[in-house]
């Protein structure tokens, strides 16, 4: 599409999986600024505006347990993961919380680093 806004500002389309008719067609592109503006006006959603994200994936197919090779585990390096992440201003990271591993102690270490957490609970982790 081609067409130019009369604001002639950067823009987004919205998408759903249920197709266009899902959503109403004055809400499908919405301009970035007044999007920033909304979020602006309602205060920050997360504690820093750069998230840090650590690899979380366990690959059934051949056990490869990213969390482990890593060594993103409690007792391992997770807290020196953390602190070099809020060293650099992300105190939001994403991370996962696996079935697997005791979670407990990673929502410690959590806590620990003053870390506000997006927990990715299943990510290609199927429960054996």
């Amino acid at each position: 599409m081609n067409a130019k806004r009369s604001t002639d500002r950067p823009s987004f389309a919205i998408c759903s999986p249920a197709g266009d008719n899902a959503i109403p067609k004055d809400a499908r592109t919405l301009d970035l600024f007044s999007y920033f503006n909304m979020i602006d006006a309602a205060g920050p959603m997360f504690s820093s505006s750069v998230m840090a994200g650590f690899e979380c994936g366990h690959l059934g197919w051949n056990d490869h347990d990213p969390l482990v090779a890593t060594g993103h585990m409690p007792g391992a390096r997770i807290d020196q993961h953390y602190g070099t992440a809020v060293d650099h201003g992300m105190t939001t990271p994403r991370d996962e919380l696996p079935w697997r591993h005791d979670p407990a102690r990673r929502l410690a270490a959590a806590a620990r680093a003053g870390m506000q957490v997006i927990w990715d609970l299943n990510h290609y982790d199927p429960a054996a």
